[in-house]
């Protein structure tokens, strides 16, 4: 008789009570499983915006530091070009105390040169102007 009292515990009761107890147990783990997976997929994506984020920042700051050759070029054509064009500029505005313009006698250049220099000191300062305005607007044309 004790026999059968253990079996039927063990098959019946125990099969019946432990079941949905086992069951429930496993959806849980399932549900944190699945809630791990999903985290970590976010994470994955974030850390892999990042990345192109990063290798677009260390792209630009290669570009930019590997183009010397213009900027030599800008600096021994475009500096004394509007260092010249500045001298004129504040000798024909102020007197510096001599009591007429044109008192340091900074001369003008010859009229093909003139033109040459104007053309200098308008790119000098139109891409001063223009250029970040140029590359924001093709970074916002080309953003993802």
């Amino acid at each position: 008789m004790l026999t059968s009292i253990l079996s039927w515990l063990s098959g019946g009761l125990l099969t019946s009570v432990l079941q949905p107890v086992f069951a429930w147990l496993g959806k849980r783990q399932d549900v944190t499983l699945e809630g791990f997976k999903a985290a970590a997929g976010e994470d994955a994506a974030a850390y892999t915006a990042w990345l192109d984020f990063e290798k677009t920042v260390y792209t630009a700051r290669l570009a930019a530091a590997s183009w010397w050759g213009p900027k030599l070029l800008c600096m021994l054509v475009g500096v004394p070009a509007c260092l010249h064009v500045g001298m004129i500029f504040l000798d024909s505005t102020f007197t510096f105390g001599m009591g007429h313009y044109g008192s340091l006698g900074i001369a003008k250049l010859p009229p093909d040169y003139f033109d040459y220099e104007k053309i200098v000191v308008d790119f000098v300062f139109g891409v001063s102007i223009v250029g970040p305005m140029a590359s924001s607007v093709s970074s916002w044309l080309h953003r993802a």
